[in-house]
C-alpha cells in the first residue's frame, strides 16, 4: 500500500485562526468561490518537501531519513504574510498565503529534506521553496475578484501574524471529493545542532 506524502509545518492557533478569517473575507467578497475546496483550518499547513507515494513498508526508513535532516536544522521565523491567487486573478487554481523567509532557513530546510525524500522516489519541484499555507483549490482556473483578496490583505494587514518555526512533520494525505485529509505520521524539533 501507498502513502502519499509531505513534510510541512503546522500552523500556530493564532495564524490558523487569522487565515480562516481572510478566507471568510474572500468568500463573502466573491461568493463565486464558496463552493470551491477550501483548506479546513485545522489543515492549514506550511508544504516543506511534497514527497508523494512511499510505499508503507518503507514508512519507518523514511521518517528516519527525514529526522536525520531535520533535526540539524535551525529553528527560524516566517512573517510578512501576503494573499495571492496563482497562477492569476483570471485563472485561480490556488489562493495562498506566502510567508516571507527572511533568513533563508525555510528554504535550506526544504532542501536538506528534499535530498533525504529523493532516494525514497521522490520527484522534487523544479520551483524554489516558497513558504506558503494554501486556503483554497479550484479543479479549474477560474476568476477571483480583486475585491476578495483586497477584503483577505486587509485582515492579514490588521494582524500580520508571524511564526516560528521549530518543528517539522511529515504528514500523511488522502484526497477526498472535499478536499485533502491529512494525517500526522511523525514530527521532528529543529534543534540547530
Amino acid at each position: 500500500m501507498n502513502l502519499r506524502c509531505f513534510v510541512g509545518v503546522a500552523l500556530p492557533a493564532a495564524v490558523s485562526d487569522t487565515l480562516e478569517v481572510a478566507a471568510s473575507a474572500i468568500r463573502r467578497a466573491d461568493p463565486r468561490w464558496e463552493r470551491e475546496k477550501w483548506v479546513a483550518r485545522d489543515s492549514l499547513h506550511v508544504t516543506v518537501c511534497f514527497i508523494g507515494a512511499v510505499d508503507a513498508a518503507r514508512l519507518d526508513s523514511l521518517a528516519e531519513a527525514l529526522e536525520e535532516a531535520v533535526r540539524p536544522a535551525a529553528p527560524f521565523t516566517l512573517d510578512a504574510p501576503a494573499i495571492a491567487a496563482r497562477p492569476s486573478l483570471r485563472q485561480a487554481r490556488l489562493i495562498w498565503v506566502s510567508f516571507r523567509d527572511a533568513s533563508a532557513r525555510g528554504a535550506a530546510l526544504a532542501d536538506a529534506v528534499g535530498t533525504a525524500a529523493e532516494s525514497f522516489g521522490a520527484e522534487l519541484s523544479e520551483r524554489p521553496f516558497t513558504a506558503h499555507a494554501t486556503l483554497c483549490r479550484s479543479r479549474h482556473g477560474r476568476p477571483l475578484a480583486a475585491a476578495a483578496l483586497e477584503a483577505a490583505d486587509l485582515v492579514l494587514s490588521g494582524v500580520s501574524p508571524s511564526m516560528s518555526v521549530a518543528e517539522a512533520t511529515l504528514y500523511s494525505s488522502r484526497l477526498t471529493p472535499l478536499g485533502a485529509v491529512y494525517e500526522t505520521l511523525a514530527s521532528w524539533k529543529l534543534s540547530g545542532g
